[in-house]
Protein backbone atom coordinates (compact mmCIF):
# COMPACT_ATOMS: atom_id res chain seq x y z
CA UNK A 1 0.00 0.00 0.00
CA UNK A 2 1.35 3.44 -0.90
CA UNK A 3 2.29 5.64 2.07
CA UNK A 4 2.91 8.98 0.31
CA UNK A 5 3.20 10.54 -3.11
CA UNK A 6 5.78 9.08 -5.45
CA UNK A 7 6.97 10.34 -8.82
CA UNK A 8 6.63 6.74 -10.04
CA UNK A 9 3.45 4.75 -10.34
CA UNK A 10 2.66 2.82 -7.17
CA UNK A 11 2.39 -0.32 -9.27
CA UNK A 12 0.96 -3.10 -7.08
CA UNK A 13 2.99 -6.35 -7.18
CA UNK A 14 1.24 -9.45 -8.48
CA UNK A 15 0.48 -12.46 -6.32
CA UNK A 16 1.71 -11.32 -2.90
CA UNK A 17 0.67 -13.93 -0.34
CA UNK A 18 0.47 -16.72 -2.94
CA UNK A 19 3.07 -19.20 -4.28
CA UNK A 20 2.97 -17.34 -7.62
CA UNK A 21 4.22 -14.05 -6.20
CA UNK A 22 6.06 -11.78 -8.61
CA UNK A 23 9.87 -11.58 -8.45
CA UNK A 24 11.58 -8.30 -7.61
CA UNK A 25 13.46 -8.36 -10.92
CA UNK A 26 10.23 -8.89 -12.83
CA UNK A 27 8.52 -6.15 -10.86
CA UNK A 28 11.22 -3.64 -11.77
CA UNK A 29 11.05 -4.58 -15.45
CA UNK A 30 7.26 -4.20 -15.36
CA UNK A 31 7.64 -0.85 -13.58
CA UNK A 32 10.07 0.31 -16.27
CA UNK A 33 7.66 -0.77 -19.01
CA UNK A 34 4.85 1.19 -17.35
CA UNK A 35 7.03 4.33 -17.52
CA UNK A 36 8.16 3.63 -21.12
CA UNK A 37 11.86 3.47 -20.20
CA UNK A 38 14.35 0.59 -20.54
CA UNK A 39 14.87 -1.52 -17.44
CA UNK A 40 18.55 -0.53 -17.40
CA UNK A 41 17.63 3.15 -17.04
CA UNK A 42 15.33 2.52 -14.08
CA UNK A 43 17.81 0.23 -12.32
CA UNK A 44 20.95 2.30 -12.90
CA UNK A 45 19.58 5.82 -12.53
CA UNK A 46 17.06 5.21 -9.76
CA UNK A 47 17.57 1.98 -7.83
CA UNK A 48 21.36 1.59 -7.91
CA UNK A 49 21.83 5.33 -7.50
CA UNK A 50 19.95 5.20 -4.21
CA UNK A 51 21.94 2.18 -3.04
CA UNK A 52 25.31 3.89 -3.60
CA UNK A 53 24.16 7.44 -2.92
CA UNK A 54 26.80 9.45 -1.04
CA UNK A 55 29.33 6.67 -1.45
CA UNK A 56 32.84 6.54 -2.85
CA UNK A 57 32.06 3.12 -4.36
CA UNK A 58 31.82 3.26 -8.13
CA UNK A 59 28.92 1.47 -9.81
CA UNK A 60 30.73 -0.90 -12.14
CA UNK A 61 29.07 -4.23 -11.49
CA UNK A 62 27.87 -6.49 -14.30
CA UNK A 63 24.12 -6.74 -14.73
CA UNK A 64 24.26 -10.52 -14.27
CA UNK A 65 25.54 -10.11 -10.73
CA UNK A 66 23.07 -7.32 -9.97
CA UNK A 67 20.25 -9.53 -11.29
CA UNK A 68 21.20 -12.25 -8.82
CA UNK A 69 21.48 -9.77 -5.97
CA UNK A 70 18.09 -8.25 -6.67
CA UNK A 71 16.55 -11.57 -5.69
CA UNK A 72 19.11 -12.86 -3.23
CA UNK A 73 19.77 -9.73 -1.23
CA UNK A 74 16.46 -10.36 0.43
CA UNK A 75 18.55 -12.85 2.46
CA UNK A 76 19.67 -9.88 4.57
CA UNK A 77 18.83 -6.20 4.90
CA UNK A 78 18.67 -5.59 1.18
CA UNK A 79 19.56 -2.06 0.02
CA UNK A 80 17.96 -2.84 -3.34
CA UNK A 81 14.66 -3.71 -1.71
CA UNK A 82 14.74 -0.48 0.32
CA UNK A 83 15.56 1.52 -2.81
CA UNK A 84 12.68 -0.06 -4.73
CA UNK A 85 10.32 0.72 -1.84
CA UNK A 86 11.58 4.28 -1.79
CA UNK A 87 10.88 5.03 -5.44
CA UNK A 88 7.44 3.35 -5.47
CA UNK A 89 6.35 4.04 -1.88
CA UNK A 90 5.09 0.45 -1.68
CA UNK A 91 6.05 -1.53 1.39
CA UNK A 92 6.72 -5.27 1.78
CA UNK A 93 8.68 -5.61 -1.46
CA UNK A 94 10.97 -8.00 0.44
CA UNK A 95 8.21 -10.56 -0.13
CA UNK A 96 9.22 -10.53 -3.80
CA UNK A 97 12.55 -12.10 -2.80
CA UNK A 98 13.68 -15.43 -1.33
CA UNK A 99 14.42 -13.86 2.04
CA UNK A 100 12.87 -16.74 3.98
CA UNK A 101 15.52 -19.19 2.78
CA UNK A 102 18.35 -17.38 4.56
CA UNK A 103 18.70 -20.15 7.15
CA UNK A 104 18.48 -23.00 4.65
CA UNK A 105 20.39 -22.41 1.41
CA UNK A 106 23.08 -20.26 -0.09
CA UNK A 107 21.67 -17.83 -2.69
CA UNK A 108 23.92 -18.73 -5.61
CA UNK A 109 23.06 -22.44 -5.24
CA UNK A 110 19.32 -22.02 -5.75
CA UNK A 111 19.04 -19.06 -8.16
CA UNK A 112 19.20 -19.48 -11.92
CA UNK A 113 22.05 -18.04 -13.93
CA UNK A 114 19.70 -17.11 -16.79
CA UNK A 115 15.99 -16.52 -17.11
CA UNK A 116 13.53 -19.41 -17.52
CA UNK A 117 9.80 -19.30 -18.18
CA UNK A 118 6.73 -21.37 -18.99
CA UNK A 119 5.43 -20.61 -22.51
CA UNK A 120 2.03 -22.05 -21.63
CA UNK A 121 1.64 -19.62 -18.72
CA UNK A 122 2.50 -16.67 -20.94
CA UNK A 123 0.04 -17.83 -23.60
CA UNK A 124 -2.79 -18.40 -21.12
CA UNK A 125 -2.26 -15.04 -19.42
CA UNK A 126 -2.28 -13.26 -22.79
CA UNK A 127 -5.48 -15.00 -23.91
CA UNK A 128 -7.29 -14.28 -20.65
CA UNK A 129 -6.16 -10.65 -20.57
CA UNK A 130 -4.48 -10.79 -17.14
CA UNK A 131 -1.20 -9.11 -16.22
CA UNK A 132 1.86 -10.74 -17.74
CA UNK A 133 4.61 -10.92 -15.12
CA UNK A 134 7.61 -12.93 -13.92
CA UNK A 135 6.83 -15.28 -10.99
CA UNK A 136 9.53 -15.64 -8.35
CA UNK A 137 9.27 -19.43 -8.52
CA UNK A 138 10.76 -19.34 -12.03
CA UNK A 139 14.00 -17.99 -10.55
CA UNK A 140 14.65 -21.21 -8.61
CA UNK A 141 17.13 -23.38 -10.49
CA UNK A 142 15.67 -26.67 -9.20
CA UNK A 143 12.37 -25.99 -10.99
CA UNK A 144 12.47 -27.66 -14.39
CA UNK A 145 8.73 -28.20 -14.97
CA UNK A 146 5.78 -25.84 -14.68
CA UNK A 147 3.67 -26.96 -11.68
CA UNK A 148 0.48 -25.91 -13.49
CA UNK A 149 0.91 -27.12 -17.08
CA UNK A 150 3.43 -29.90 -16.50
CA UNK A 151 5.64 -28.78 -19.40
CA UNK A 152 9.36 -28.06 -19.37
CA UNK A 153 10.44 -24.50 -18.67
CA UNK A 154 12.07 -22.76 -21.61
CA UNK A 155 15.41 -21.00 -21.25
CA UNK A 156 16.08 -19.91 -24.84
CA UNK A 157 14.12 -17.66 -27.18
CA UNK A 158 12.18 -19.71 -29.78
CA UNK A 159 13.02 -17.10 -32.44
CA UNK A 160 16.69 -16.14 -31.96
CA UNK A 161 17.70 -19.03 -29.68
CA UNK A 162 19.39 -16.66 -27.23
CA UNK A 163 19.35 -16.74 -23.44
CA UNK A 164 19.43 -13.72 -21.16
CA UNK A 165 19.38 -12.63 -17.54
CA UNK A 166 16.25 -11.82 -15.59
CA UNK A 167 17.32 -8.18 -15.36
CA UNK A 168 18.71 -7.55 -18.84
CA UNK A 169 18.83 -3.91 -19.99
CA UNK A 170 15.84 -4.11 -22.37
CA UNK A 171 13.85 -6.95 -20.84
CA UNK A 172 10.03 -6.84 -20.87
CA UNK A 173 7.72 -9.39 -19.23
CA UNK A 174 6.87 -12.05 -21.80
CA UNK A 175 9.30 -10.88 -24.48
CA UNK A 176 12.85 -11.75 -25.46
CA UNK A 177 15.44 -9.28 -24.18
CA UNK A 178 17.55 -9.84 -27.31
CA UNK A 179 15.20 -9.81 -30.31
CA UNK A 180 11.95 -8.64 -28.68
CA UNK A 181 9.86 -11.60 -29.89
CA UNK A 182 6.98 -13.13 -27.92
CA UNK A 183 8.01 -15.99 -25.61
CA UNK A 184 4.58 -17.56 -25.20
CA UNK A 185 5.13 -20.39 -27.68
CA UNK A 186 6.94 -23.70 -27.35
CA UNK A 187 9.88 -25.03 -29.31
CA UNK A 188 9.11 -27.67 -31.92
CA UNK A 189 10.88 -30.51 -30.06
CA UNK A 190 10.86 -31.15 -26.31
CA UNK A 191 11.98 -34.10 -24.26
CA UNK A 192 9.61 -35.91 -21.95
CA UNK A 193 8.96 -34.87 -18.36
CA UNK A 194 9.93 -37.33 -15.60
CA UNK A 195 7.93 -38.14 -12.48
CA UNK A 196 10.85 -36.89 -10.40
CA UNK A 197 10.68 -33.45 -12.04
CA UNK A 198 6.92 -33.23 -11.54
CA UNK A 199 7.27 -34.20 -7.86
CA UNK A 200 10.04 -31.63 -7.35
CA UNK A 201 7.95 -28.92 -9.04
CA UNK A 202 4.97 -29.52 -6.76
CA UNK A 203 7.24 -29.49 -3.70
CA UNK A 204 8.87 -26.21 -4.76
CA UNK A 205 5.39 -24.73 -5.18
CA UNK A 206 4.62 -25.84 -1.61
CA UNK A 207 7.87 -24.23 -0.40
CA UNK A 208 6.86 -20.94 -2.03
CA UNK A 209 3.52 -21.15 -0.23
CA UNK A 210 5.30 -21.66 3.09
CA UNK A 211 7.57 -18.67 2.38
CA UNK A 212 4.61 -16.39 1.76
CA UNK A 213 2.74 -17.62 4.82
CA UNK A 214 5.51 -18.02 7.40
CA UNK A 215 8.29 -15.77 6.13
CA UNK A 216 11.58 -16.87 7.70
CA UNK A 217 11.94 -20.65 7.91
CA UNK A 218 13.31 -22.68 10.82
CA UNK A 219 17.05 -22.63 11.48
CA UNK A 220 19.06 -25.85 11.12
CA UNK A 221 19.41 -26.27 14.91
CA UNK A 222 15.65 -26.05 15.36
CA UNK A 223 15.13 -28.62 12.59
CA UNK A 224 17.60 -31.01 14.26
CA UNK A 225 15.75 -30.63 17.55
CA UNK A 226 12.32 -31.56 16.25
CA UNK A 227 13.77 -34.39 14.16
CA UNK A 228 15.37 -35.77 17.31
CA UNK A 229 12.03 -35.50 19.10
CA UNK A 230 10.33 -37.30 16.19
CA UNK A 231 12.80 -40.19 16.36
CA UNK A 232 12.52 -40.44 20.13
CA UNK A 233 8.73 -40.51 20.02
CA UNK A 234 8.39 -43.12 17.26
CA UNK A 235 11.55 -45.23 17.53
CA UNK A 236 12.62 -44.91 21.17
CA UNK A 237 15.04 -42.67 23.00
CA UNK A 238 17.97 -45.02 22.44
CA UNK A 239 17.68 -44.82 18.64
CA UNK A 240 20.26 -42.74 16.76
CA UNK A 241 18.51 -40.22 14.46
CA UNK A 242 21.28 -40.75 11.90
CA UNK A 243 20.00 -44.31 11.44
CA UNK A 244 16.53 -42.99 10.58
CA UNK A 245 17.25 -39.95 8.40
CA UNK A 246 19.69 -39.59 5.54
CA UNK A 247 22.56 -37.18 6.41
CA UNK A 248 21.22 -34.64 3.90
CA UNK A 249 18.02 -34.42 5.92
CA UNK A 250 19.60 -34.58 9.36
CA UNK A 251 22.62 -32.22 9.17
CA UNK A 252 25.19 -32.88 11.88
CA UNK A 253 27.66 -30.02 11.50
CA UNK A 254 30.48 -31.78 13.32
CA UNK A 255 30.41 -34.62 10.79
CA UNK A 256 29.40 -33.05 7.51
CA UNK A 257 30.98 -29.65 7.96
CA UNK A 258 29.99 -27.10 5.38
CA UNK A 259 29.26 -29.75 2.73
CA UNK A 260 25.63 -29.90 3.85
CA UNK A 261 25.29 -26.12 3.60
CA UNK A 262 26.61 -26.20 0.05
CA UNK A 263 24.14 -28.87 -1.05
CA UNK A 264 21.78 -28.07 -3.89
CA UNK A 265 18.04 -27.80 -3.48
CA UNK A 266 17.59 -30.61 -6.04
CA UNK A 267 19.44 -33.07 -3.78
CA UNK A 268 17.33 -32.16 -0.75
CA UNK A 269 14.13 -32.53 -2.77
CA UNK A 270 15.18 -35.95 -4.02
CA UNK A 271 16.26 -37.35 -0.66
CA UNK A 272 12.99 -36.18 0.89
CA UNK A 273 11.04 -37.77 -1.96
CA UNK A 274 12.65 -41.17 -1.32
CA UNK A 275 12.11 -40.77 2.43
CA UNK A 276 8.42 -40.06 1.81
CA UNK A 277 8.84 -36.63 3.39
CA UNK A 278 7.61 -33.20 2.35
CA UNK A 279 10.53 -30.74 2.29
CA UNK A 280 8.15 -27.80 2.67
CA UNK A 281 6.77 -29.27 5.91
CA UNK A 282 10.26 -30.20 7.05
CA UNK A 283 11.40 -26.58 6.63
CA UNK A 284 8.33 -25.45 8.55
CA UNK A 285 9.22 -27.76 11.44
CA UNK A 286 6.89 -30.70 10.86
CA UNK A 287 7.36 -34.33 9.90
CA UNK A 288 4.49 -36.45 8.65
CA UNK A 289 4.41 -40.08 9.80
CA UNK A 290 2.22 -41.46 7.00
CA UNK A 291 4.32 -42.78 4.15
CA UNK A 292 7.63 -42.11 5.92
CA UNK A 293 10.43 -44.52 4.97
CA UNK A 294 13.51 -44.66 7.25
CA UNK A 295 16.94 -44.68 5.67
CA UNK A 296 17.44 -48.31 6.73
CA UNK A 297 14.56 -49.36 4.43
CA UNK A 298 16.04 -47.76 1.33
CA UNK A 299 16.88 -50.30 -1.32
CA UNK A 300 20.36 -50.52 -2.75
CA UNK A 301 18.99 -49.20 -6.05
CA UNK A 302 17.52 -46.15 -4.32
CA UNK A 303 20.80 -45.43 -2.55
CA UNK A 304 22.76 -45.67 -5.79
CA UNK A 305 20.25 -43.62 -7.74
CA UNK A 306 20.41 -40.83 -5.19
CA UNK A 307 24.21 -40.94 -5.14
CA UNK A 308 24.45 -40.59 -8.92
CA UNK A 309 21.71 -37.96 -9.01
CA UNK A 310 23.53 -35.87 -6.37
CA UNK A 311 26.78 -36.16 -8.32
CA UNK A 312 24.98 -35.02 -11.46
CA UNK A 313 23.38 -32.07 -9.65
CA UNK A 314 26.66 -30.92 -8.12
CA UNK A 315 28.18 -30.67 -11.60
CA UNK A 316 25.56 -28.14 -12.69
CA UNK A 317 26.87 -24.55 -12.94
CA UNK A 318 25.85 -22.27 -10.12
CA UNK A 319 25.27 -18.55 -10.14
CA UNK A 320 28.06 -16.29 -9.01
CA UNK A 321 28.28 -16.09 -5.20
CA UNK A 322 26.41 -13.10 -3.88
CA UNK A 323 28.79 -10.37 -2.78
CA UNK A 324 27.52 -8.16 0.02
CA UNK A 325 28.58 -4.63 -0.86
CA UNK A 326 29.17 -2.27 2.02
CA UNK A 327 29.68 1.17 0.42
CA UNK A 328 31.90 3.56 2.31
CA UNK A 329 29.87 6.62 3.14
CA UNK A 330 31.41 9.93 2.24
CA UNK A 331 31.60 12.44 -0.51
CA UNK A 332 31.06 10.77 -3.88
CA UNK A 333 33.90 11.28 -6.30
Amino acid sequence: MATKTSKYYSLPPVGIGTPWVESLNGYLSRLAEAHCVPTAVLVNQEVSWRVFRGSTTKLSYPRSLIAVEMIAWGFSESPYVRAAEEITQILDLHRLTLQGLVNVFRPHLIIRRTKAWCPECYASWRCSGVTIYEPLIWEISALQVCPVHGCLLADACPTCGGSFHSLSPYIRPGYCARCGSWLGRNKAIQRGVTDREICHAQEILAIMKVLQEDGLLAESKARRDFLSDFVSAHYGYDCDPREIFHPYVFPWREELGRHIRNDRLQAKLEVCRIHGLSLSQLLRGRVQTQGFRPWSLWTERERQDFYYYRQEVEMLPASKPVRVYRPERGVAT
